[in-house]
């Protein structure tokens, strides 16, 4: 053997070896990719049901007090029992950018920092005043301001979330 047959047979495994670490990088990439758009997809819709839970639960306060009954309402909302964990990986290393827009990343971005304990706190203080305050002749009205603003507020999230499901 010649120094240059060993030197080409040299070369042509480390290009061989090479390549083949990059197609093997290029199918991890791509199968993480593809498993982070599924978790992102099953977090919209976590998301969305407990939204539609939040929905719920307001739907129960409406009727008592409807009935007159706001005294009676023993519910709590819990906004900031969502699942953001995806998500928020996606914002910190920046694959969000590659997936989604940036309208979308808004929305999202959104809806991780409204729901959030403040929040869940400032929702459930209202509640718990209109329950005080269950004498109060104008309470109904207040109330119902009340109702109308966060139901508002989470068909909206929910929209958001749908919106940006679809494209994913």
């Amino acid at each position: 053997m010649t120094f240059w047959n060993v030197f080409f047979g040299v070369f042509a495994g480390i290009i061989a070896g090479v390549g083949i670490h990059l197609g093997i990088d290029l199918v991890r990439n791509l199968i993480t990719r593809k498993k982070t758009r599924e978790n992102l997809k099953f977090e919209i819709d976590f998301n969305v049901k407990k939204l539609d839970l939040f929905l719920g639960e307001l739907r129960t306060f409406n009727d008592k007090v409807n009935a007159d009954s706001i005294q009676d309402y023993l519910g709590y909302i819990g906004l900031s029992k969502r699942i953001t964990t995806t998500i928020i990986q996606m914002f910190f290393d920046r694959s969000i950018y590659k997936v989604l827009k940036y309208e979308e990343i808004g929305k999202l971005q959104s809806f991780t920092s409204f729901y959030n304990i403040d929040t869940e706190r400032l929702l459930n203080d209202q509640i718990r005043w209109g329950k005080e305050h269950a004498d109060d002749p104008q309470i109904k009205q207040k109330a119902h301001k009340t109702i109308e603003f966060w139901k508002f507020i989470f068909e909206g999230s929910k929209k958001d979330l749908q919106e940006v499901k679809a494209k994913l």
